[in-house]
């Protein structure tokens, strides 16, 4: 999930193909990895932008970041989740 692989070819890019190189081109197809940068299938899907981000201003309060939303929305539908349980088991008992 983590390993790099080419944009344009989907191979496996080896370590120090990808910027270190001159050319910085895929070995296979020749894709400039300046244009299309390689990727790992976890970071396509999002799964690494749990990444917290510096507010630019010491004073300044930190960004909501992806992990933040996520978790308020885990507790809201645990909390609404809670609330039709407990009104079923209202109507049911009544």
């Amino acid at each position: 999930m983590l390993t790099q692989v080419c944009m344009g070819c989907g191979e496996i890019c080896p370590p120090g193909t990808m910027l270190e190189r001159a050319d910085s081109c895929c070995i296979n197809c020749g894709t400039d990895f300046r244009e299309r940068p390689p990727s790992s299938y976890a970071r396509m899907e999002g799964f690494l932008e749990f990444e917290r981000s510096r507010p630019t201003h010491p004073d300044a309060c930190p960004e909501r970041t992806l992990e933040t939303r996520t978790l308020e929305r885990w507790i809201g539908f645990v909390f609404f989740s809670c609330v039709i349980l407990m009104g079923l088991i209202a109507l049911i008992r009544g």
